[in-house]
């Protein structure tokens, strides 16, 4: 009997950024591509016409192109691999979502998740095949492991552990890796191997529903002394935050464009103004503060990022507070309008070595300077309980 059967015609895949020899694409994706059965390296597209048609001589690809809007466009291929630097991705993962190709796009996606989420959701409304590099789910030995967690081999897994190390990304870089330490580029220890590697770890085990700190119960030896600062335990039987808070979570203002310096400095004070207590707003001071806060960092909205957490219950008090044992100060604002003070003195009650200190005045903020020598006092005799012992 003959096979009538006609063999599907191998992906043709085109590469932007190969640099023979020392580049990720040209170690990795070339050698897999051709050792792959179904696939069929066709063409690169580098920084320049002379870096493609030199890339493509060295590794005999048929196709060299000027940029990766060429490469996208070229009928000749099908799936568009971009292996270039974070910071450089959107561009040609645009340009072969414009031209209806499949991307493959090097990990991590974008430089941050709004450029992530934008491209995802071009490629949604484009309807093509996409695929993020993240390749630890195509090793053999992690693929084995969460078979046999699947499988029930161990049971339900209650407890892991993950221990990391990194040979770069640290204090010292070789220079052509300086780009590294530039947050803005996306591109840094955290977003790589930290992102490879939690990537992996969840795969296996499943996605995180909620985050929380054990630290202070689950090594009592490794705590010395804990400062819990306008803070709650939560639970059903504690007062709720007030009107004008509560509204603030209801309905949210509009959200500014945070490349505008002053509308961004404008909102951050006013949200300083609504979180305050009784005391004198100080707007001066909280400006100076706010313009700090925006001056140094390449993304002051992140300072919002704790309100994006899930935890558990919020009607639901945590059992273990019982456990701690370490030395626990207590401060809590008379007046804040989040947390009102019924909060902070659930905490001294449930913790049995923790000592309340009540800010006369001060509301869910950083403490105002007028309260600053009640406060530093405090810390120094409270944290002193855990120094150690000099002979």
């Amino acid at each position: 009997m003959t096979d009538t059967k006609t063999a599907e015609p191998p992906i043709r895949v085109g590469i932007v950024g190969l640099a023979p020899g020392r580049s990720w694409s040209a170690r990795t994706h070339a050698p897999a591509l051709r050792a792959l059965p179904g696939y069929e390296l066709v063409a690169v597209a580098n920084s320049s016409a002379q870096s493609s048609r030199a890339a493509a001589e060295a590794l005999d690809i048929p196709r060299a192109l000027s940029d990766a809007r060429h490469l996208a466009a070229d009928p000749e291929v099908d799936l568009v691999a971009v292996t270039v630097k974070v910071q450089l991705h959107r561009e040609p993962v645009d340009a072969a979502l414009d031209a209806h190709k499949m991307v493959y796009c090097e990990w991590p996606l974008g430089t941050d998740l709004a450029d992530a989420e934008e491209m995802a959701n071009r490629a949604r409304e484009v309807g093509v095949r996409t695929a993020v590099g993240l390749q630890a789910r195509s090793a053999p030995t992690i693929r084995y492991v969460r078979d046999l967690i699947r499988a029930g081999y161990v049971g339900d897994v209650l407890s892991t552990t993950l221990i990391g190390s990194m040979s770069t990304i640290g204090g010292t870089e070789l220079a052509a890796n300086t780009y590294l330490n530039e947050r803005a580029n996306g591109a840094n220890g955290l977003t790589i191997p930290f992102g490879h590697t939690v990537d992996a770890l969840c795969w296996v085990l499943g996605e995180f529903r909620e985050v929380s700190a054990t630290l202070a119960t689950r090594h009592r030896d490794r705590v010395l002394t804990l400062t819990l600062a306008t803070s709650s335990p939560g639970g059903p039987d504690l007062p709720p935050p007030s009107a004008a808070i509560s509204a603030s979570f209801t309905e949210p203002a509009a959200p500014v464009d945070p490349a505008d310096r002053a509308a961004l400095v404008a909102k951050m004070v006013a949200d300083l103004r609504l979180f305050a207590g009784t005391l004198p707003f100080d707007e001066e001071h909280a400006r100076v503060l706010v313009e700090r806060i925006v001056d140094r960092s390449d993304a002051p909205a992140a300072a919002g990022n704790h309100w994006l957490l899930v935890g558990g219950d919020p009607d639901e008090p945590p059992t273990d507070l019982a456990e701690i044992t370490a030395p626990t100060l207590v401060w809590h604002g008379s007046a804040d309008p989040l947390f009102p003070l019924p909060h902070g003195q659930a905490f001294a009650e449930r913790i049995s070595n923790a000592r309340l200190v009540v800010l006369e005045g001060v509301g869910h903020e950083y403490p105002p300077p007028s309260t600053w020598d009640v406060v530093v006092t405090e810390l120094l005799a409270h944290t002193a309980q855990g120094a150690p012992v000099l002979p």
